[in-house]
């Protein structure tokens, strides 16, 4: 399987560049990092979901009263759990940082909607905050393809047959980039699975029922 081989890496992020921005952000999260620094990174990752109860979650998102459009309750909660001081001006600095995160795209205004994000966030490390910034960014727009798959059939069936996330990408021992498709396997597989299935899962139902 391709997503599991490791002379398949992923596409490099560009220069890292000053605290705060996008490059920053890109150069420092484990999504687009390898080897070593991928494994610190994705434990980061884990330590900060470890502490979030996916009943909780579902709960919370089950209640939520935020003024929001219902797919973006799931990326909410998320930010309030994990320290968001403004819970609504987080997720929209969110959805802008996410429509840039990726190598190669870019948004109108995501410098600086990442600086007001980590402003709403808790202090810390910056690879620490890196990790917390990208466990929002990569839920935010999954999960709500999910809400929206969800709310007019099954998420199993939708899933199955419409992953949230439809593709990746991958450099091959060639450098080429390729595009990988997910059909099959939503939450990716290999050492890059999706770390926070369960709390995604969670958060969806809690939102559909």
């Amino acid at each position: 399987m391709l997503l599991a081989d490791p002379a398949y890496v992923v596409p490099p992020p560009g220069p890292p560049g000053p605290f705060g921005t996008l490059a920053w952000l890109r150069a420092t999260v484990s999504r687009f990092s390898e080897g070593e620094t991928h494994a610190r990174r994705r434990a980061i990752v884990k330590a900060l979901l470890a502490e979030l109860d996916p009943a909780q979650l579902r709960e919370r998102a089950r209640r939520a009263d935020y003024e929001l459009p219902k797919p973006y309750i799931p990326v909410a909660v998320l930010a309030e759990a994990l320290g968001a001081t403004d819970v609504p001006a987080a997720v929209e600095a969110v959805r802008t940082v996410a429509a840039a995160y990726h190598p190669g795209t870019d948004a109108p205004g995501a410098d600086d909607a990442l600086r007001r994000l980590l402003a709403l966030l808790p202090d810390g490390e910056p690879e620490h905050v890196a990790q917390r910034v990208a466990i929002l960014v990569q839920a935010c727009e999954a999960t709500a393809a999910l809400v929206r798959g969800a709310l007019e059939r099954p998420v199993e069936e939708m899933l199955r047959e419409t992953p949230p996330v439809p593709v990746t990408r991958r450099l091959s021992p060639a450098g080429e980039v390729v595009t990988v498709p997910l059909a099959g396997h939503p939450f990716g597989a290999g050492p890059r699975r999706c770390p926070g299935e369960a709390h995604a899962r969670a958060l969806v139902e809690g939102v559909v029922g």
